[in-house]
């Protein structure tokens, strides 16, 4: 009886995340449109059917040593993903600017960052028992259903923690001499970008690049070269906090509440890592980008 609990715990995630769509249509000022409701009840009653179902568990795979080979071989996986998407987030870039652009150098020696690492964490993922990318592997209906679904709720439960901490973050922050913010000044910064635009922007920058580079390829990488996974956890975790302050990441908003945005992001960083975890890269890439874009309308309007 314990096993069959413990292995549908993720009814909490539902109902975490029905409870904060529910806090958002009485609470925002920026208002869901009217269908939204109905259709989050379906995907709550799929979600909730999947669950009850058959428990979701990541497969496993044959494991193959981590190599100088493996990463140069990951290397022609990563390449050219990194090389497209930077291509298309450029060209959104130019057909629809914001204020939150890094600037070219500093967005070139990311994807440097992002290849090297990417690579070696691809690799390092093969070197492990579990497969983290079940989607992309095996195609399977089952688990792209399930991850398109989970990942709606999943946001929503990111947003539920989030907005828990954010007063006590925010009390931290200014105790360790943060300037007041106003919570909505970093989204707005997106919002002259349409919401179909802003999608494709947090898929590719949020999405694909910062899950790449964090959960890929920092947290899978300590986690196969000690074998212990919630080392690979705390370490990423504590780098995506830190580099929500650096040029990279493009927002200047953080810069005149460091402390508060290092803890936010450290917050998101264990959240996302978890979901990397148990559900895979796709799980998290999803939920990630929905995650920032959800903000981002319902801050900017």
């Amino acid at each position: 009886m314990l096993t069959i609990i413990r292995e549908r715990l993720e009814l909490l995630v539902a109902a975490a995340g029905l409870l904060m769509f529910w806090m958002i249509q009485q609470f925002s000022e920026n208002q869901m449109p009217v269908w939204a409701a109905p259709i989050v009840l379906v995907l709550a009653g799929v979600y909730v059917s999947i669950i009850l179902w058959k428990p979701i568990r990541l497969p496993e795979k044959d494991s193959q040593p981590l190599s100088w080979g493996a990463v140069l071989k990951a290397g022609r996986v990563t390449l050219p993903v990194v090389v497209i998407s930077a291509g298309i987030n450029i060209l959104v870039s130019l057909i629809s600017p914001s204020e939150s652009n890094p600037s070219l150098i500093w967005f070139f020696v990311y994807l440097i960052l992002l290849v090297g690492l990417g690579s070696a964490g691809l690799a390092a993922e093969r070197s492990l028992e579990a497969d983290l990318f079940p989607v992309l592997r095996s195609l399977e209906f089952r688990w792209i259903i399930y991850v398109l679904v989970a990942a709606l709720f999943l946001t929503f439960t990111q947003l539920f923690v989030d907005n828990l901490f954010d007063d006590l973050f925010t009390r931290i922050g200014l105790a360790f001499g943060d300037s007041h913010v106003d919570p909505g000044s970093a989204a707005r910064e997106f919002e002259a970008r349409s919401p179909l635009v802003l999608l494709l922007k947090m898929l590719i920058g949020a999405g694909i690049f910062e899950e790449l580079l964090f959960r890929v390829g920092i947290m899978t990488l300590v986690w196969s070269l000690t074998r212990r996974w919630k080392l690979g956890l705390l370490v990423s975790a504590v780098l995506f906090g830190f580099y929500h302050i650096t040029p990279f990441s493009g927002m200047e908003t953080y810069l005149a509440a460091p402390v508060s945005a290092v803890l936010s992001s450290f917050t998101v960083g264990l959240f996302t890592g978890l979901v990397y975890r148990y559900r895979g890269f796709t799980a998290v890439v999803l939920m990630h980008s929905l995650g920032n874009w959800v903000m981002i309308m319902l801050f900017a309007g």
